[in-house]
């Protein structure tokens, strides 16, 4: 009885070595294509990188035009707002007329 069972284990340790060797080529492949996606998610990252500094510095220069823009609309608005021009204020009439009444009562006392 012995004798059949040696077969069935020859064969079994065959099927475990040969599903053993192509689980290592299965694995072997997978980390040949993750070192080509590694290289390629570098690339890709630079390029994402240079991206963002690109627009970042866009950015900077936008906010500084626009408040430089700001600035000069503020400042013509300040020269041209009526606030800065002089105003030259007439006497007033009734102060004229109570001077011109108190000068005649001290002449004529």
């Amino acid at each position: 009885m012995a004798l059949p069972l040696i077969p069935i284990f020859v064969a079994a340790a065959a099927i475990g070595t040969a599903s053993g060797v192509a689980g290592l080529g299965l694995q072997v492949s997978q980390h040949l294509d993750a070192q080509k996606q590694s290289v390629e998610n570098w690339a890709f990252l630079a390029l994402q990188t240079k991206l963002a500094k690109y627009q970042i510095e866009q950015f900077e220069n936008q906010t500084k035009a626009n408040e430089h823009q700001e600035t000069a609309i503020r400042v013509r608005r300040m020269f041209k707002s009526p606030v800065n021009i002089p105003v030259v204020r007439p006497v007033r009439a009734a102060l004229a007329v109570n001077q011109s009444r108190i000068m005649t009562t001290r002449s004529l006392a």
